[in-house]
């Protein structure tokens, strides 16, 4: 029996190689296209997606719904690599992946429940008080957690955060169409994300992959680790922060002439490039941390560029830790 409190939600689960049933009006085009309805079309939409593996795209449209397609790959692939073949005389019976997708107040999921707390919670506990061998190594992996303020620790954290679980660890992709006010929300670990022609709050994710974002709107939140950061916008939200970030990869960001902001741009490994007239104003350094246990203060000098964008305004990071960024005006 439907319990009560869920009778607000139109949840739908799919499955890329079979039919779709309708369900809550939700019309099925195809195997993998679903069109989802808005509890209130002339109100922004928010869409939010996790995937495994694939990619992301979402196109804005002149539309007053969502529309989602689906495609996998023909059997489980592992890290980007091709399924392994059949065995002689054997056909693949692998099914495609699934995914479920439920709207609630034009609030759009597509993806399934969050593994951040299971993956963040799964270090081991070297300080517990159990009885077991003080000498035993549950985990041999002799650096297991990222050093606190090292590159790693700063990414990593803000790509898990979203990240789905359960048996949505498939190959899927995903092509999205939503109304040109739309606020996203994307998280992928293994796949490169997509948007284009939206306006409104943007948020993207990824462990693995490139991040594109052309003809935007609004303020942007761009995390990968390992991948390139692209982003055009059209215009900035003058109240906003926005954050265009990679660990192993190149940040190129195009920012209206006219926008203004408090910008901090820095890269470890590379250079940085821009053609605003603006004057840099390099960091002063800063101690980060404290005095250890033994006796012993560390400090880190961090170093970046600082300007003020025609006055200031909100602040904007580029960075990258190995890779070139580029800060580019637009019209």
């Amino acid at each position: 029996m439907i319990s009560p409190r869920m009778l607000p939600c139109l949840v739908f689960a799919i499955a890329v190689s079979a039919a779709v049933a309708g369900a809550a009006g939700a019309q099925a085009q195809r195997g993998d296209e679903v069109i989802v309805p808005l509890t209130d079309p002339s109100r922004p939409a928010v869409l939010s997606v996790g995937a495994f593996a694939g990619t992301i795209v979402v196109r804005g449209t002149n539309r007053r719904d969502i529309l989602v397609r689906s495609s996998s790959s023909n059997g489980r692939s592992v890290r980007g690599r091709q399924p392994a073949p059949a065995p002689p005389g054997m056909r693949r019976l692998t099914p495609d992946g699934g995914f479920s997708i439920e709207e609630r107040n034009n609030e759009v999921s597509v993806g399934g429940s969050s593994c951040a707390g299971l993956l963040l919670n799964a270090k081991p506990n070297r300080n517990s008080n159990s009885n077991s061998n003080s000498n035993s190594n549950p985990n041999p992996n002799p650096n297991p957690n990222p050093k606190p303020g090292s590159p790693e620790a700063d990414f990593i954290p803000s790509v898990l955060k979203d990240l789905p679980c359960g048996p949505l660890f498939d190959n899927v992709n995903f092509d999205i169409e939503v109304p040109l006010k739309t606020n996203v929300k994307l998280s992928t670990v293994s796949g490169d994300i997509s948007v284009t022609n939206v306006e409104g709050v943007l948020e993207a994710n990824s462990m693995n992959g490139d991040l594109s974002l052309a003809s935007v709107a609004g303020s942007v939140v761009a995390h990968t680790v390992n991948g390139d950061v692209e982003a055009v916008l059209t215009r900035a939200d003058a109240q906003a922060p926005m954050a265009f970030t990679t660990l192993n990869g190149e940040v190129d960001v195009t920012l209206p002439a006219a926008t203004k902001a408090n910008l901090k741009l820095r890269t470890d490994n590379g250079d940085t490039f821009t053609d605003f007239d603006i004057p840099a104003t390099p960091s002063r350094p800063t101690p980060r941390g404290a005095r250890q246990g033994d006796g012993r203060f560390r400090l880190e000098v961090e170093r970046a560029i600082l300007a003020s964008l025609n006055g200031g305004g909100p602040d904007i990071e580029l960075r990258s830790f190995n890779g070139r960024v580029y800060l580019r005006k637009g019209k």
